[in-house]
């Protein structure tokens, strides 16, 4: 079977690379149990999502949300690398409404919390602003960049 995510934690930075295709349920579920041990194992997540057209189905999704439920509170940061602009205004406009399932995973981890900017959409070519926006200094750019060069040469092998 072909992959269709690849990812890695850097440093303090968990980095998601999807394909063009949407992940299966198998992976989608690797990628979970790794993001939970990364999360469990900080004090903080901060994630960044390289997608080339695919995104997770509505049932992962929701797979997600129910998995962090109930999280210790934590600071939490996501940033999405894409070179739709569509898709860049539909994250950045479903992650400042309350009843998306952005702000959801938001609330997931801090409930009773109106604020759902956990996460923030970007050019494909904004690492430097995506890491500002994760509270990263801008120094890990080349290392971030390496670090999605490689998952995505992943990602072309099979």
């Amino acid at each position: 079977m072909k992959r269709t995510l690849a990812f890695a934690s850097t440093d303090g930075l968990m980095v998601l690379v999807h394909g063009t295709e949407a992940p299966s349920d198998a992976e989608w579920g690797r990628y979970l149990d790794a993001w939970l041990v990364y999360f469990e194992g900080r004090g903080d997540s901060r994630l960044l999502i390289v997608t080339q057209g695919a995104a997770p189905s509505s049932g992962q999704r929701q797979r997600m949300v129910e998995r962090i439920r109930g999280l210790r509170k934590r600071p939490m940061r996501g940033a999405l690398l894409t070179d739709s602009a569509f898709a860049r205004m539909v994250v950045n406009a479903l992650a400042a409404t309350e009843d998306s399932w952005l702000g959801g995973v938001y609330r997931a981890i801090k409930p009773g919390s109106a604020d759902s900017q956990f996460y923030r959409a970007f050019g494909r070519q904004e690492v430097r602003r995506a890491l500002t926006w994760l509270e990263l200094p801008p120094s890990r750019e080349a290392d971030v960049r390496r670090t999605i060069a490689t998952l995505e040469a992943e990602l072309a092998q099979g």
